[in-house]
């Protein structure tokens, strides 16, 4: 196992540096931290999960739900015995390895924890256990790929956590492709785009990647299969009497609350609020108790099928705002949190929908919400093609091509621009 290898775990997680800083709140001391982290690897040593995964010629890698529902529309038009999933927290790498490898590099961990200013030492000590198994999975991630010599093609659906950016460094060294297809709308505090072939959303998300830094590789303004199964939702929604409200993290969810009790008092509509996955085990039902109001289950119903109830949708910087657009539910940007609004993704500059800062607005505004059909394309490439709702069966027409090394299938239907490929032809299908 290669322990001498310099592995620079800051820029790994890079994107904790420059979008999660707002998440720190008391992180705690040092010395807890490694505590924690000794007691962390005692509990998976006694795992005894040595074994790698075996995988078929094309691995998938599915840390969430999202992420699932990104590649799901992929996978499900190959053949089973083509590829592999590894999915969770940990994608299915030995955890008794992943955490002895990351204990004997811990004096690693420590240099570089003491080379950073104050401020970033507060944000590692607040995710310190995703920063010290780093060293664990860059080499579990050297032998799952040393024991799969079959394997052809990775494919993710995610640019930014350490697995996969692990995954994208080191699958060169093995002569493994990268494929990636976004499971949502990126921001240019992202890494740099560097896949053997990039699947983006449209022109919107490549301008930012090229603002990031040099883009590597094939790059094919597609659309994302995320939206495939809009195919069956999008309905006229004039009748419709909810509003959607839609939270993540970042958000201060008593002002969600607050929120949805006014559009109960001052409207006739009925309020639906949909956590992030992520908050569901700790999300406070109990804020949310008038009978008008419900919850949203994201482990029961998909976003689409949130937004397909709704006359409109309200939430934060997310990009459920373009999931919305796709659907055909208008939406309005509500600041729940302390912080600024900073239009991450360019949705407010590019007229995606309105930004309300009073409750009273957002009560004036309801009734007149109206699309930005015209902004659909520079989103969602696919926008008018015959493949629109159908991504995930071009994705994945082009991984057969490529692992039975036929010539590119996808020379007929796109058009070489220079920096990326676009469609040739934008006529609605029969």
């Amino acid at each position: 196992m290669r322990f001498r290898d310099k592995i620079d775990i800051a820029d790994i997680n890079m994107i904790y540096f420059s979008s999660y800083r707002m998440k720190v709140h008391r992180p705690m001391p040092i010395v807890v931290c490694y505590l924690l982290f000794l007691a962390y690897c005692i509990r998976n040593f006694l795992r005894f999960e040595f074994r790698y995964t075996r995988s078929h010629k094309v691995l998938f890698v599915v840390p969430t739900l999202n992420n699932k529902r990104t590649l799901e529309p992929i996978y499900s038009k190959l053949d089973e015995a083509d590829y592999t999933c590894i999915q969770g927290s940990w994608m299915g790498l030995p955890r008794t390895r992943l955490a002895w490898y990351s204990l004997v590099r811990l004096l690693d961990f420590h240099r570089m924890y003491r080379s950073l200013n104050a401020d970033d030492k507060r944000l590692v000590r607040h995710f310190y256990l995703r920063f010290m198994t780093t060293y664990g999975v860059y080499h579990t991630c050297h032998g799952l790929l040393r024991r799969n010599p079959d394997l052809k093609m990775i494919v993710m659906a995610n640019d930014h956590i350490s697995v996969c950016r692990i995954l994208r460094m080191l699958a060169p060294q093995y002569g493994v492709e990268t494929l990636y297809t976004q499971h949502a709308s990126v921001t240019e505090r992202f890494p740099a785009l560097q896949f053997t072939y990039s699947f983006l959303d449209g022109a919107e998300s490549y301008e930012k990647y090229a603002a990031i830094g040099n883009v590597k590789g094939k790059v094919y303004l597609s659309g994302s299969p995320r939206f495939d199964a809009l195919g069956k939702l999008r309905t006229a929604h004039a009748d419709t009497r909810r509003i959607g409200i839609a939270c993540n993290s970042i958000d201060r969810l008593q002002r969600v609350a607050e929120l949805a009790s006014y559009l109960i008092a001052h409207t006739d509509y009925e309020v639906v609020v949909r956590p992030h996955p992520e908050m569901m085990k700790t999300f406070p039902q109990a804020l949310f108790a008038d009978a008008r109001i419900s919850i949203s289950r994201p482990d029961s119903e998909t976003p689409f099928e949130f937004i397909s109830r709704l006359k409109v949708l309200i939430a934060n910087e997310s990009s459920i705002h373009l999931d919305s657009l796709l659907v055909g539910i208008p939406t309005i940007l509500y600041n729940f949190t302390d912080s600024a609004t900073i239009d991450w993704y360019g949705y407010l500059r590019n007229g995606l929908m309105p930004k309300c800062d009073s409750k009273e607005r957002i009560v004036q505004y309801i009734d007149k919400a109206a699309l930005s059909a015209t902004k659909a394309k520079y989103f969602y490439a696919a926008y008018g093609t015959a493949y629109e709702y159908n991504v995930g069966t071009l994705i994945a027409r082009f991984i057969q091509g490529r692992i039975a090394q036929q010539g590119n299938v996808l020379d007929p239907i796109f058009v070489d621009q220079g920096a990326y490929h676009d469609y040739k032809s934008h006529k609605p299908c029969d």
